[in-house]
């Protein structure tokens, strides 16, 4: 507590500091955001108040020192960005609500797993095909105990055979590492993909659609994972001998307890599969000089619809579609969604407004001006820095806090040297979501940590080489792949 109320205290002194500092070529307003920034940097970091809470600072500092009113702050809070996510939540809380996450899960492991090798990559495939719709953290606590109760069918033999507790630390971190890498592969799969669609639409009035995210990040999603599971089987923690048919009997066992698929999970099934088709076909599909039109162009306000309209449809749809094993009740009712991680949502709202300001008190030419040097680097280079920086800090904070205070820093950079910002905040955004050497980097690590199988000398000796490859496929992707064609040569 004491601990915490110092960091309150150093929050509130820079920002006091950075006030009468005479910054050449900063307004006062200028002076203000950036003393912000530092705050809720400062109090997201060090945990010092709930991070819901530090994001709802803009909305008392901004009005009081003249940034902006309470009209012009207050409406980020409900970007449309904020209710894709939400929209995004709500269904994966009616997949976990009915199981239908189990069931995919228990199948992809079974159909793939014949060998411990294998049963490691039908866990991951699992883990992160969920983790691409779902909180990571929601999926990796789903997976770990099915994890676990392979496991512990190996009674005694876990503590005495070297094989078993390499195979139990294989499998622990790569539950917590695919759950990691299927965030980043689509738009809600993880918050800081949402954190820079939102700053690009603040700060350069533009959209960053469900199926343009795709493009980026499920390639280089796939690309890690593949990675990820073999340096995991052949050189992390190599294991041999092994009971395989004990491994296996175990994961039928937990489909047979599953027992046939109710009228609810299919229902839900079908929702959750119109929402990714109506996400990444709503803006139409362009293969190579053929453009095929997406079916938001039937509309006669086309334009207006978004990939929040589409999660927010199928999302209230599930309220009014009733249940059969529950006599009166629907598919989803409030009560349903009160665990939804709203904070998280402030968090995003924080974070706009802070963009929002970055952009009204030029905040970001200013800083643009002093980084701007940074820009003279080669372009694989500068990627590659970019998304080792935001690797090495998200290793220790929050990504979602890291992306929100660094995208509008970048920004500013790139608009100052007359660059595409996406060469600079898509690299960011990437790099913030692949950490993968502490516990603290991510939720799926931290939990997976908490089964006492996995010791943080084990997850930092896999995660560095995990970090190093996502780097470096970031970094080539971007530049090699027509997927920026700005991108200088």
């Amino acid at each position: 507590m004491r601990s915490k109320f110092v960091w309150i205290l150093v929050g509130i002194l820079f920002f006091v500091i950075v006030l009468p500092f005479n910054l050449h070529g900063l307004s006062f307003s200028g002076k203000v955001v950036l003393g912000t920034t530092l705050l809720m940097a400062i109090w997201w970091i060090t945990d010092a108040l709930p991070m819901g809470v530090t994001a709802m600072v803009p909305l008392v500092i901004f009005p009081l020192f003249g940034v902006m009113g309470a009209k012009e702050v207050s409406p980020p809070y409900a970007d449309q960005d904020i209710f894709l996510f939400l929209g995004g939540l709500i269904i994966a809380e009616s997949i976990q609500k009915w199981n239908l996450h189990k069931r995919i899960a228990v199948n992809i492991v079974n159909f793939l797993g014949s060998n411990p090798k294998t049963i490691i990559l039908g866990f991951m495939i699992a883990t992160w095909f969920l983790s691409m719709w779902m909180s990571n953290t929601a999926t990796t606590l789903m997976m770990m105990p099915i994890g676990i109760a392979v496991l512990a069918s190996f009674g005694e033999k876990l503590e005495k055979s070297r094989d078993m507790i390499n195979f139990s630390k294989t499998l622990m971190l790569s539950i917590a590492y695919a759950a990691t890498i299927g965030g980043v592969a689509t738009l809600v799969g993880t918050p800081p993909n949402l954190v820079l669609a939102g700053m690009y639409q603040k700060l350069f009035n533009q959209q960053i659609t469900f199926s343009q995210w795709f493009m980026i990040g499920f390639p280089v999603s796939i690309f890690t994972l593949a990675f990820a599971w073999l340096y995991m089987v052949t050189f992390g923690f190599p294991f041999k001998k092994l009971p395989k048919e004990k491994i296996k009997n175990v994961i039928r066992e937990e489909k047979t307890n599953l027992g046939p698929m109710t009228y609810e999970e299919k229902v839900v099934s079908i929702v959750f599969a119109l929402v990714a088709i109506g996400w990444i076909t709503r803006g139409g599909i362009t293969i190579g000089k053929v453009t095929i039109p997406g079916w938001a162009d039937l509309f006669p306000y086309k334009k207006l619809i978004t990939d929040a309209t589409v999660a927010m449809f199928f999302a209230l749809l599930l309220f009014f579609i009733p249940s059969k094993s529950v006599k009166d009740k629907y598919l989803l009712d409030w009560k349903d969604i009160k665990n939804i991680p709203w904070e998280v949502l402030f968090l995003f709202g924080g974070g706009f407004a802070l963009a929002k300001a970055f952009k009204v008190s030029h905040l970001t030419h200013w800083v643009g001006h002093e980084l701007a040097f940074i820009t003279t680097l080669h372009p694989i280079l500068l990627i590659f820095i970019v998304v080792v920086t935001l690797e090495i800090v998200t290793e220790f904070t929050s990504n979602t806090a890291t992306t929100t205070i660094m995208l509008p820093i970048l920004a500013g950079i790139a608009q100052i040297s007359h660059i595409n910002p996406l060469i600079l905040l898509i690299p960011a955004t990437l790099g913030a979501s692949n950490a993968y050497m502490l516990p603290v980097a991510t939720p799926p690590n931290a939990i997976i940590m908490g089964a006492g199988v996995v010791e943080i000398k084990d997850m930092a000796k896999a995660g560095i080489w995990l970090d190093l490859f996502a780097a470096i496929t970031i970094t080539l992707y971007l530049y090699f792949l027509p997927v920026l064609p700005s991108i200088a040569r």
